[in-house]
């Protein structure tokens, strides 16, 4: 008890003398999520690092822009078609839905006037409940199917200008030809024995 008594008062004593030697750790904070959440954000934003990002940053922003970065002119006829497809199917399915629901709901609030049955916009008749009921669900089905096209003809508009891209920074030359060498190297840094082999290289880059 006695030496327990002298390691404390040594510490005391040493604490009173140097007190920067007795600053406890903070355990209650990390230092390490603003690094490592940086960190995360700074390899996202790589992706448009490039002509290839730059090309995929503006098909992103607007469709057909990548296209126009890379000079492909022709491709904006058959990138809005695309796209302007896909949004008039999302639009004629959401148009017909809201039509169905309106029809459901009108024939459930007057079940017990007569007649039990409406019609739509393209003339298209209604006859009771069940009828509605079933075709409200199948076009609610195809106005979100046409919603993942919307999506998915945007997506892929985009990916095309960054593999356009990376197509045409890309060295095509017809220059083929490749160099044959002996090159020596020396397996450890302790031996002076060296091995020669051959070496083939092929112009990949400009």
């Amino acid at each position: 008890m006695k030496s327990f008594g002298y390691i404390i008062s040594l510490v005391l004593i040493s604490c009173f003398t140097t007190p920067a030697n007795c600053q406890l750790p903070d355990f209650g904070q990390s230092t390490n999520t603003g690094i490592s959440s940086d960190t995360t954000k700074t390899k996202f934003f790589t992706i448009f690092n490039g002509n290839p990002g730059r090309a995929t940053l503006y098909s992103l922003l607007l469709p057909g822009a990548g296209q126009l970065y890379n000079k492909r002119w022709w491709k904006l006829p058959l990138v809005y078609g695309l796209e302007g497809a896909a949004i008039y199917y999302y639009i004629d399915n959401r148009r017909l839905f809201n039509q169905l629901d309106g029809c459901y709901t009108s024939l459930i609030r007057n079940a017990s006037s007569q007649p039990d049955q409406c019609v739509l916009s393209n003339g298209r008749v209604i006859p009771d409940q069940n009828t509605a009921f079933q075709f409200r669900n199948r076009t609610r089905n195809r106005k979100e199917t046409a919603f993942l096209l919307v999506i998915g003809a945007h997506l892929f508009q985009t990916l095309e200008a960054f593999i356009d891209r990376h197509l045409i920074d890309f060295d095509v030359d017809e220059d083929l030809t490749f160099r044959l060498g002996p090159t020596d190297i020396t397996p450890h840094a302790f031996e002076s024995q060296s091995i020669t082999i051959l070496t083939i290289g092929f112009p990949i880059g400009r």
